[in-house]
């Protein structure tokens, strides 16, 4: 516990940074949880009920969120190795 204490002290002033490459953590996190389940619609409806508007869509939703999740990792990892270098 002493430790973790300590370490907590050290991280002090970088708060705020630090708070930011969390939420962008979690964030790219949420957006990585969200592409199954736009695929597991995508094949749910828009394959095997054959709509081809829905597919479409689905399609630039799974994009969008791997462009998203990609955008929130660089995020985080830039944070985290500035903050590393600190």
């Amino acid at each position: 516990m002493k430790i973790l204490i300590r370490i907590l002290k050290y991280l002090a002033p970088y708060k705020g940074q630090l708070v930011f490459v969390y939420a962008a953590l979690f964030i790219g996190m949420g957006f990585q949880l969200l592409i199954p389940s736009l695929l597991a619609n995508a094949i749910d409806h828009g394959i095997l009920e054959r709509d081809l508007g829905y597919l479409t869509r689905m399609t630039l939703f799974i994009i969008g969120s791997a462009i998203a999740q990609g955008i929130f990792m660089y995020i985080r990892s830039y944070g985290t190795n500035a903050l590393a270098e600190r």
